[in-house]
């Protein structure tokens, strides 16, 4: 049986050979794409773009190099994970990942607060990052007319306040690591989903200095699964909701829809239809390759669960305590958060054992099934 470096190896050397169609046929095809856009970021020629599922392909009659750069570094194909963990983290590993310290928060500027999901702590790091100086740009996904989220490289809050609330949709948000390179940014904050910050991680890792070397904070929030753009476009209109009139998306138990002066709640087994295939095969609840991660599973209505993981997001949340800008308090709910971080890890092994059984090699040998754990809230 081959090692997982001979594994990586082999797979490296096939992606030179078949460069885009690689990545399509090791993953696109075989339903693990996230979309979060590091294939483009990386493309050396800039022809690879997204389609309206969120899946990447290329650009009209463009040509393909056959450099495999796409599919290598695609955070689905393989991933040095411990070696990641060993260089970012210290302390012990849980179901949460690596952490240094757990609160639940809320912004204190009730402007904040009035614009954001919940608890407004995103937008909280953000305003002070950008007023300290601390970052000149961030990177974050905006919201159009019909509440579907793309890349936005804010250049100040005034323009990252424009992208508060949660998208439901694929939005391949490092490709603005490209935009940020071509405007010569210096210290740019990332804010994405597990898939987002496990793909820069692996760039960070693998050497690709231009694209990751100004990127100063990774915020991370937490994702149970993301959706196709019909959710959007096909299936709440189904269902009587205008995507024009959105004003909130939320996932609390069910499926919740602010839409003017309509609210909508459907249960998250009916929103099958409209999962991303890619997502059922993350194992990362928490964006537990974020410097701090940020949810509302686990806090109390209008706070925010805030998991600081490594010393540069234990810095900021301890300058945001101080200087007021945050409030804190206990998780109320700890073993809910704990549960449903064992859940989706379940879920996703089971998906990659599945695939495993099929194509044995494919190179997931960190694919583990737990015994799933049931609890109940608390």
């Amino acid at each position: 049986m081959e090692t997982d470096e001979q594994a990586i190896e082999s797979f490296t050397l096939r992606m030179r050979e078949q460069g885009f169609q690689g990545l399509v046929n090791e993953v696109v095809l075989r339903d693990l794409c996230s979309g979060c856009g590091a294939c483009s970021a990386v493309c050396p020629r800039n022809v690879i773009e997204f389609g309206r599922d969120g899946l990447p392909v290329m650009k009209g009659s463009a040509k393909c190099i056959t450099c495999g750069l796409c599919a290598i570094h695609c955070p689905r194909s393989f991933m040095y994970t411990e070696e990641i963990e060993s260089r970012l983290f210290r302390g012990e590993k849980d179901e949460l990942g690596y952490h240094v310290q757990i609160i639940a928060a809320r912004a204190v500027d009730p402007e904040v607060v009035g614009r954001a999901q919940d608890g407004g702590v995103v937008s909280a790091i953000l305003k002070y990052a950008f007023e300290k100086k601390r970052i000149d740009g961030a990177i974050v996904c905006k919201a159009d007319e019909s509440f579907i989220g793309s890349p936005f490289l804010a250049r100040s809050w005034e323009e990252a306040r424009q992208a508060s609330k949660s998208k439901y949709n694929l939005s391949p948000n490092l490709v603005a690591l490209r935009w940020a390179r071509q405007e010569k940014l210096e210290s740019v904050a990332l804010v994405g989903l597990p898939c987002h910050l496990a793909a820069f991680r692996k760039l960070e890792f693998g050497g690709l200095k231009s694209l990751t070397q100004r990127v100063a904070l990774l915020v991370g929030i937490f994702c149970s699964e993301n959706f196709c753009e019909k959710m959007v476009t096909t299936f709440l209109p189904e269902r009587g909701v205008d995507p024009k009139t959105i004003t909130k998306l939320n996932i609390k138990g069910n499926f919740k829809v602010q839409a003017g002066s309509q609210f909508v709640e459907i249960p998250l087994p009916e929103m099958k239809s409209v999962i991303n295939p890619g997502c059922l095969a993350c194992r990362d609840f928490t964006a537990e390759f974020a410097d701090v991660s940020v949810g509302a599973v686990g806090a109390a209505d209008g706070w925010c669960t805030v998991i600081a993981r490594t010393q540069r997001g234990e810095e900021i949340l301890n300058a945001l305590v101080k200087d007021g800008i945050l409030e804190t308090a206990r998780p109320t709910k700890p073993k809910t958060l704990r549960r449903m971080s064992r859940s989706k890890r379940y879920r996703g092994n089971l998906k990659l054992f599945d695939l495993m059984r099929k194509e044995s090699a494919l190179p997931f040998r960190s694919a583990e099934v737990p015994v799933e754990e049931e609890g109940g809230e608390g």
